[in-house]
């Protein structure tokens, strides 16, 4: 964690201004919600947040290969294809190839890269749970009040 106290110094808007030493980076626990919508957010302070989400769905579900392949055994997700050297394959311009795979290949694709401690072939940028994985997007509910501080969490969408 020093590290990453140490990484909030590099702002000079978290930096006392007398001594130049690191502004204290508070840490919030398991009822902060409040004080982060409050005290945190609005004057954009930077917060360590501990132990918060640990019995959010997502956070206890999601570390599962084996949930993860039966919630959405047959979906298919918009991907981006990693070129040999660990970058991303683009098309030219700014634009970067999309191609559609089942998310077992996905799945495949990040456990293979895992094992052998390199780059997965696919990448899944700004995957639309709601949408490409429903059963998965069905876990995110009820958000929990630390997630909801920080504002609508889909553009164009309801509060939660």
């Amino acid at each position: 964690t020093a590290a990453l106290f140490d990484l909030a110094c590099l702002a000079a808007k978290f930096r006392d201004p007398n001594s130049g030493s690191c502004t204290t980076i508070e840490e919030l626990h398991e009822k902060g919600a409040e004080r982060l919508r409050d005290e945190f957010v609005p004057t954009n302070r930077p917060v360590v947040l501990r132990s918060i989400l640990n019995d959010w769905r997502p956070v206890e579900r999601w570390c599962s290969d084996e949930y993860l392949r039966t919630t959405a055994p047959d979906s298919i997700v918009s991907v981006r294809r990693v070129d040999a050297a660990g970058g991303l394959t683009a098309t030219g311009g700014s634009e970067y190839k999309t191609e559609e795979v089942a998310w077992s290949v996905l799945l495949d694709a990040h456990a293979e890269a895992e094992a052998h401690g390199c780059a997965a072939t696919y990448y899944a940028a700004q995957l639309r749970l709601r949408t490409a994985l429903p059963g998965l997007f069905a876990d995110v509910h009820p958000v929990p009040p630390c997630v909801g501080a920080l504002g609508p969490l889909w553009r164009n969408a309801p509060a939660p």
